[in-house]
């Protein structure tokens, strides 16, 4: 993509950065990649081009790879004023409420309300899912073995992170040897973990604990105390308040909130 951009007539450089973004007012994933751009002097862009013409020429490029989606645009000094300003500021809705089970499939439906507007660009954040490792504890056969949950954590995390067994030489430097599960995933080796009590009785972690693999949130936000997933919304052929205004509408009309959840739009 940042290859694709400074091909662009109007771009002088792009530099990008891969993580959150700088100033998002949710925790994103690290699969945000952050792109910014220096354009050309006006002067040298060619004839007859405004402002908003340029931006959208650079979202159409992005839009033309399949694996990335445009969240967000933010015009720095010099570009278009308060005019470009009000096109590409973000409209954001934020959920709050208790459960992630409930929050998740909301925003999805507020997301697909709002998707069909005029030039409509929709992200949720934080978005995604990522595989997580479930342990449940049978607290009986703790007791019984004369072992706590914290045995469990500390094999658990010395299976899928790894211990330090020691150091080796390179060169001029030492480097610590680190000894880790084969594949920390594999949930039948996790199960074989020896642990050893008081008296010196090992006993294989399948029989203290549960194991599954699940997908869970690749990030979890809070606002004002609770549990919050954001939609935003931003288009390019809109401006920010006539978008903000029927975005309001459309919601008031088509949603129903549980109770214990609010949405709070600016």
């Amino acid at each position: 993509i940042a290859a694709q951009l400074e091909a662009a007539p109007t771009v002088a450089e792009v530099v990008t950065r891969l993580g959150p973004l700088d100033g998002a007012p949710l925790p994103l994933s690290d699969r945000e990649l952050e792109l910014s751009v220096r354009l050309r002097p006006a002067t040298e862009w060619p004839r007859g081009l405004e402002p908003l013409d340029v931006v959208r020429a650079l979202a159409q490029i992005v839009d033309r790879e399949p694996r990335a989606t445009l969240v967000g645009l933010t015009p720095l000094a010099g570009l278009g004023g308060r005019a470009l300003q009000g096109r590409v500021t973000p409209v954001e809705l934020t959920l709050r409420g208790e459960d992630l089970a409930v929050l998740e499939p909301l925003a999805a439906t507020l997301q697909g309300t709002i998707a069909v507007l005029p030039g409509a660009r929709t992200s949720i954040s934080p978005g995604g899912r990522v595989p997580s490792l479930r342990v449940t504890p049978d607290r009986v056969a703790l007791a019984r073995w004369g072992l706590g949950v914290t045995e469990i954590e500390r094999a658990i995390s010395a299976a899928t992170g790894g211990i330090d067994a020691g150091e080796m030489d390179r060169g001029n430097r030492r480097v610590a040897i680190r000894v880790m599960l084969g594949d920390g995933r594999d949930e039948e080796a996790l199960r074989t973990i020896s642990l050893r009590t008081a008296d010196g009785r090992t006993v294989p972690l399948g029989f203290l604990a549960s194991l599954s693999h699940e997908s869970g949130p690749s990030a979890i936000a809070r606002s004002e105390g609770r549990r919050a997933v954001t939609v935003t919304l931003f288009s390019l052929d809109v401006d920010h308040d006539d978008l903000r205004a029927e975005v309001q509408r459309r919601v008031t009309e088509t949603l129903r909130l549980p109770l214990g959840v609010s949405l709070t739009t600016r």
